[in-house]
């Protein structure tokens, strides 16, 4: 028993509070029982000790950390900055610190030497062609930063040897064809307004292949040049005894009865021998026009009547003058002859008894207007419309033709075919 007491009373003193840094150690036992202590193994008991602890608070101080140059060249800087840190090691929050023995920091200038020499480029220039490849350049300039706000040119020898293109090839698409014109001809007048001209054609424009003349429908018509202008070599001298004068009356423009027969004003001068020389009418249109009438009735007498009914055996028979078709003009310009056939048919066969005097004219005057004038080269004076004629006391001169009374009117006597054919008409108009 002795033994048992003292082993309580040490289990006492050892579950007891300790002082203060002492291990603390505690046992349990089971409800049911009071406080023993077994030597050996005793699942009843569970210990629990409690060690010494240096308790000690955390010490926060302002550090200072410097930033990296901000440049590698031509003038950077450096900057420093406070931060916060726990016991010398770690980062914390800038409050934790006193914000009365913050540091005051600046920043101060680093890598003031000049940068590297480099290549500048300027925008690309217009292509030199439309199409077909043409070329397009820019400006190079070699240039050096010296600080941070402020470049200089300097020598191409500083920058790197391999440049950046000054030259590139644009629109290197094949080219549509276009128009091509040849030379102006000389102008059609000595003095005056007249005309020149030139040729127009269409060819390819591929800069690599040679030009070939194409068909006109491949280029644009609306593109098209001028194939003629008007040119002006110098002016004409004034023509005082210029003057609008009224042309012969033209054909009637019914073959019977009541018609119409025209005529026109045109600018010229008259000459020693009844004619007129003609000019531009431009050349008088500074004048005022006569007051003379450019239109007139005519009648070229009765219309024939409609063909014979000629009773017959088997009922009425047709009879009367039929004629073919004119045939082409002798000549395209300055007086030609139509001719045609003129036969009395019955029921479409030949036949006799057509009245005479209804009888159709067989020939007619065509193409009266002038011909072109000649070139300079070979005219340079204007040419005579109108000249001496033959006269009655010619050897066989006679009219050939029913309308030789027409070729004076339209002037044309002094042509070959119409002063030859028609010399009694025009004889006795020139006297």
């Amino acid at each position: 028993m002795r033994a048992r007491t003292l082993a309580l009373q040490r289990l006492r003193r050892a579950v007891a509070v300790p002082r203060e840094g002492a291990a603390v150690f505690t046992a349990r036992t089971p409800r049911s029982s009071g406080p023993i202590l077994l030597q050996g193994k005793n699942p009843g008991v569970v210990w629990e000790y409690t060690l010494p602890r240096t308790e000690r608070k955390p010490d926060y101080s302002w550090g200072v950390v410097r930033s990296d140059c901000s440049a590698p060249c031509a003038g950077g800087r450096i900057s420093n900055k406070a931060i916060c840190l726990q016991d010398q090691k770690v980062q914390v929050n800038s409050t934790m610190c006193n914000p009365h023995t913050r540091p005051t920091l600046g920043s101060h200038l680093c890598n003031t030497q000049p940068c590297p020499a480099y290549w500048a480029t300027g925008d690309w220039g217009a292509c030199s062609r439309s199409c077909g490849g043409g070329q397009q350049t820019r400006a190079l300039r070699c240039l050096r930063k010296v600080t941070y706000q402020r470049e200089e040119g300097v020598v191409h020898s500083l920058c790197p040897v391999i440049s950046p293109a000054q030259v590139q090839p644009c629109h290197t698409q094949a080219c549509p064809p276009e128009w091509s014109t040849g030379s102006w001809s000389q102008c059609s007048k000595t003095c005056g307004r007249g005309l020149r001209k030139r040729t127009v054609f269409c060819r390819s424009t591929d800069p690599g292949a040679k030009a070939v003349v194409v068909p006109d429908s491949m280029c644009r018509q609306h593109h098209r040049p001028k194939p003629q202008e008007t040119c002006v070599l110098r002016r004409c001298p004034k023509n005082e005894r210029l003057q609008w004068l009224p042309t012969q009356w033209g054909e009637c423009s019914r073959s019977c009865g009541s018609g119409i027969q025209k005529r026109e004003l045109r600018c010229g001068e008259r000459d020693s021998q009844g004619g007129y020389v003609e000019f531009p009418i431009r050349r008088c249109r500074n004048m005022a026009k006569p007051l003379v009438d450019l239109q007139q009735g005519c009648n070229r007498g009765p219309c024939p009547e409609v063909p014979r009914v000629i009773a017959g055996r088997s009922g009425p028979v047709v009879l009367g003058w039929y004629s073919s078709p004119w045939q082409q003009c002798s000549v395209s310009c300055g007086g030609g002859v139509q001719t045609r056939s003129i036969q009395c048919l019955r029921q479409g066969r030949p036949a006799a008894g057509c009245l005479p005097h209804q009888r159709p004219v067989t020939s007619r005057a065509c193409n009266t207007h002038f011909c072109p004038a000649a070139p300079p080269a070979m005219a340079q004076r204007p040419s005579r419309v109108a000249a001496a004629g033959p006269t009655l006391k010619d050897e066989h001169c006679v009219d050939h033709f029913s309308w030789c009374h027409l070729v004076p009117q339209h002037g044309v006597c002094n042509h070959k075919f119409y002063g030859q054919q028609c010399c009694k008409s025009c004889a006795s108009k020139s006297q």
